[in-house]
């Protein structure tokens, strides 16, 4: 059965992604006149399946901590102002993952897998980085202390998906990632608080079916 979406969240990202209407109306008239399908791929994460992203550290944390009503009253702002306060009090974390059975031992504040595009990105640039049905995720790993070095390293993703940026270090993943850390850190899957490290995902290509404008169909 095809998904149709109707975007009435905070951020909307995979609405944003896919290059449906943000209008309710507009979605709706997409799902019920002519659109397109797009198979896109999904990730399983303890049992369920999730499409945009999965990260460990200081970024799941922020989204732990955001609360519903500040989100109704600020909106996107309200991951700011949660980030802020969080991040005075965050501490360096060791990383030891294993992305499609290769070891890594990084030190970090931020371990992130995404589908499609990276979350800075996919608010003006859809599909630049990744697609959501390519086969392949993408693994970064942030190293950012101040608000500074995540500003800087925002930027620089909006700029080049592939994050040339000393602070990150990008990984693709066809199969699977795993990640583990010490300290144990809070883990979030499409913007929900689900636990703590370790977390593996695993991808599964063309999983869901999505209804989507002809465009977005037909593929860059």
């Amino acid at each position: 059965m095809p998904l149709g979406i109707i975007p009435v969240g905070t951020a909307n990202t995979l609405a944003r992604e896919l290059g449906i209407p943000l209008a309710v109306d507009k979605a709706c008239a997409l799902i019920a006149g002519v659109h397109g399908l797009l198979r896109i791929d999904a990730m399983l994460v303890a049992g369920r399946y999730r499409v945009l992203n999965v990260s460990a550290g200081f970024t799941a944390l922020t989204l732990r901590d955001t609360t519903g009503e500040s989100k109704r009253r600020l909106g996107t702002a309200a991951y700011v102002w949660t980030g802020l306060r969080a991040l005075a009090g965050s501490q360096p974390v060791r990383f030891r993952l294993q992305v499609d059975g290769r070891p890594l031992s990084l030190g970090g504040s931020d371990v992130l897998v995404v589908n499609g595009t990276t979350p800075v990105q996919s608010f003006v640039r859809p599909g630049y980085s990744h697609r959501l049905d390519d086969g392949e995720l993408g693994v970064y790993v942030l190293r950012c202390r101040t608000i500074g070095d995540y500003l800087v390293s925002a930027l620089r993703l909006l700029q080049d998906g592939r994050a040339r940026d000393p602070r990150v270090r990008f990984f693709p993943a066809r199969q699977k990632v795993h990640i583990a850390s010490e300290p144990a850190v809070p883990v979030q899957a499409d913007g929900d608080y689900i636990g703590q490290t370790p977390v593996e995902v695993t991808l599964v290509p063309k999983a869901v079916p999505v209804i989507v404008p002809l465009r977005a169909a037909a593929g860059p």
